[in-house]
């Protein structure tokens, strides 16, 4: 038996041969009762008959109309209550539409939904690949089936009747064996190549910034490297500059924090950015063969502990301070805590 597709102007067709190598069937049932089903899935009017060769055993059915770049299957061809739509772009094949045992998938998503059915990258369809990959691969089929059917008996039995086996556990292991396989469709492989742009669009910033690291101001660095916070770690959802912070319980002497990234939670970390410049890591000397900081970094890494030290001791003041003065700043129904605190 075989069914294939064929796209000719505006219209789809369905070539069908046999298993058993005789149509003479279909042309009967056409006859008689004006159509015929096919496979038990596709269901063809004496209307859709396009070819009929008795000789070669196969028959050729319209079975979709080209209306707006869409496939219209008519719902009386899977007997739905809803028409289903097929982007021309895709690749029309039956696995698309039969499950084991001839069981109509159309019909399947038919019962559960309220609306046509449509298949595409438009707004209100199911994409391709989750159609494929998640709903179609993963239809059950007789094994999954017997099992939950096991299943769901023992359940029910198990307090009047001795069971053979634990047919719950044997249901769940089965179905956690195709978890897996599930995870790894095409959807994480779609947005990869997003994730690949975004990294190499960071990478070539930063080597402009570097060469032409004249030209760029403390400022303008830190105002960058925010920013890629915010990109690179999806758990910050806001950059505070300028912030200040009390340091002795009195409230009249404050420091200022040149950056602090708030995340969903309303926990913070503070960022201390100094400009590049060569050497500006480790001295070009080293002292009894080890290489030391310079005294940029140095300062920098003391510099952000006493922040850290402030932020810690005045906890509560600072909390209450930084929520008040940043609270046009920060997204809606997030209010910064300060825990133990990590420079960064």
């Amino acid at each position: 038996m075989t069914l294939k597709f064929m796209k000719e102007g505006n219209q789809l067709f369905l070539k069908y041969n046999p298993k058993n190598g005789s149509i003479g069937w279909i042309k009967k049932n056409l006859d008689d009762y004006g159509e015929c089903t096919v496979k038990r899935i596709f269901t063809f009017k004496k209307d859709d008959l396009i070819e009929i060769d008795e000789e070669y055993d196969y028959v050729v059915f319209k079975i979709a109309i080209l209306k707006d770049s869409y496939y219209k299957f008519d719902k009386s061809v899977f007997t739905t209550e809803n028409d289903l739509y097929i982007s021309s772009n895709i690749k029309i094949t039956k696995k698309m539409f039969i499950a084991q045992n001839d069981v109509s998938i159309i019909k399947k998503i038919d019962n559960v939904v309220n609306q046509d059915i449509r298949i595409g990258d438009g707004e209100k369809d199911i994409p391709e690949t989750v159609f494929l990959n998640e709903l179609v691969k993963f239809f059950p089929n007789q094994t999954e089936l017997t099992k939950y059917v096991s299943s769901r008996i023992s359940s029910i039995v198990d307090n009047y009747f001795e069971i053979k086996k634990d047919f719950n556990y044997d249901y769940e292991e089965y179905i956690n064996r195709k978890i897996p396989d599930l995870l790894q469709s095409d959807m994480r492989k779609g947005f990869a190549k997003y994730e690949i742009y975004k990294y190499t669009k960071i990478l070539q910033r930063l080597k402009a910034m570097i060469k032409e690291e004249a030209i760029y101001t403390e400022r303008n660095w830190g105002e960058v490297i925010s920013e890629i916070f915010l990109l690179i770690f999806p758990k910050y959802v806001k950059v505070l500059s300028e912030v200040n912070i009390y340091i002795e319980p009195t409230g009249k002497k404050k420091r200022r924090i040149d950056f602090m990234v708030v995340d969903s939670n309303g926990d913070i970390d503070i960022i201390e950015i100094k400009k590049p410049f060569e050497h500006n890591l480790l001295r070009t000397a080293d002292y009894r063969n080890n290489y030391i900081p310079t005294r940029e970094l140095s300062g920098s890494i003391m510099q952000i502990e006493k922040y850290l030290f402030y932020l810690n001791k005045f906890s509560t003041r600072n909390t209450s301070y930084i929520n008040k003065k940043q609270r046009d700043r920060l997204p809606e129904n997030v209010d910064v805590k300060i825990t133990n605190l990590v420079a960064l």
